[in-house]
């Protein structure tokens, strides 16, 4: 099953260095990493088509214990926010949608 994703970029209410991305959409495709940009000052949104049932990785936190990107899942579970916590952060980030897992490769990119 092929999926879309649809990765907005939200600003901060504080003072940009970094120039946030326009929306986009992307094919996802379980048999390729996909690499997303993250930012220490703009957060990074993935919005998926099916509610995400699994979300783990290597350096990922949910902001209670160590970690380089903190991810949270929205209430409606189609909804990751990303943002990178430490500098030049990069992790490989596994999500399950439905019976399918993606990967993606997410590094620090001011």
């Amino acid at each position: 099953m092929k999926l879309a994703i649809i990765l907005p970029l939200m600003l901060s209410f504080l003072p940009l260095q970094a120039e946030p991305l326009k929306p986009m959409t992307m094919k996802l495709n379980s048999d390729e990493i996909v690499k997303i940009p993250i930012h220490s000052r703009v957060q990074t949104l993935l919005l998926f088509p099916e509610p995400v049932t699994l979300l783990i990785g290597e350096g990922i936190t949910d902001g209670q214990r160590e970690g380089r990107v903190q991810a949270q899942l929205a209430e409606d579970k189609r909804v990751v926010v990303l943002r990178s916590i430490a500098p030049d952060a990069t992790a490989l980030m596994q999500i399950m949608v439905g019976p399918e897992a993606y990967a993606f490769r997410l590094q620090h990119d001011e």
